[in-house]
């Protein structure tokens, strides 16, 4: 396998020593680091195998297992309660080897869009409420983008550190926005995978943990996600929160109205 679930840490028993406890999270430190390149090493192979169409076929189960390697790397997808930490150069792999996937396989993911969608939702997740920051190992955006490290506060809300927090998270929407977009021409057979997506965002503004940053930073992929819609996914969007609360159904009216305002009628965000 070219990717494995990031290593996590295991709570210390029957030792209080400073030093045992310095030791176990230097290891830890050690395999994320480990795992960081692998993921990496392994997003670039692939990559390369794929302009290399004399030597290797990649088949539609090649793309399925590609994308469950994915999945494996970027989950758990985060959420309002559960916040992981995904280091940056990782989360720029993966979104950058599903973009890649989309735009010169697109006819075979029609195969496997539960996966690709899995995948997608993982990172929109991650950029959705994504923690910007580890305790044990810090991580700077990416190879490819030369900006800021994220914050060294143990506090992972976007008004620490706010300069460089917001570089971290405008760059993973940015990915986001840019990967919502690949999948726009492909709404015939991908426009009920995205409900979720869309719905989850609604959620999310109902938190108030939620930073509206993220919410500013986001909507242009919502609006992206709502181009792909018909009338009858609209519908069925819509009954999907007027059976979750009457906040829900509220919120979802007034994105979709700033959608048809801002951004269907004038062809932009």
């Amino acid at each position: 396998e070219l990717f494995y679930p990031r290593p996590t840490g295991l709570v210390l028993e029957g030792s209080d020593s400073t030093s045992d406890s310095s030791s176990f999270h230097s290891q830890m430190n050690t395999r994320r680091k480990q795992w960081e390149q692998h993921v990496e090493i392994g997003s670039q192979l692939i990559l390369s195998l794929m302009d290399e169409k004399e030597l290797l076929r990649i088949t539609e189960r090649d793309l399925a297992l590609i994308l469950s390697s994915i999945d494996t790397a970027t989950s758990p997808g985060a959420t309002s309660t559960t916040s992981p930490f995904m280091e940056s150069s990782v989360y720029a792999a993966c979104n950058n080897l599903v973009a890649a996937l989309i735009q010169r396989f697109p006819k075979q993911l029609y195969t496997c869009c539960p996966s690709l969608i899995a995948s997608v939702d993982n990172l929109f997740r991650h950029a959705l409420w994504g923690s910007l920051q580890d305790t044990a190992a810090h991580s700077s955006i990416g190879s490819e983008d030369k900006t800021a490290t994220t914050s060294t506060s143990k506090n992972n809300d976007i008004g620490d550190n706010m300069t460089t927090t917001m570089a971290v998270v405008n760059d993973r929407c940015q990915r986001i926005v840019r990967l919502t977009e690949l999948l726009v021409p492909h709404r015939d057979v991908l426009k009920k995978h995205v409900l979720g997506m869309i719905h989850e965002f609604v959620t999310a503004l109902q938190d108030p943990k939620f930073h509206p940053y993220r919410k500013q930073s986001l909507m242009p992929a919502i609006y992206n996600l709502l181009d792909m819609l018909t009338v009858h996914e609209t519908q069925t969007l819509n009954a999907m929160m007027t059976s979750s609360s009457n906040t829900g159904k509220a919120m979802f009216k007034s994105v979709y109205e700033n959608y048809q305002k801002i951004h269907k009628y004038k062809g932009q965000y």
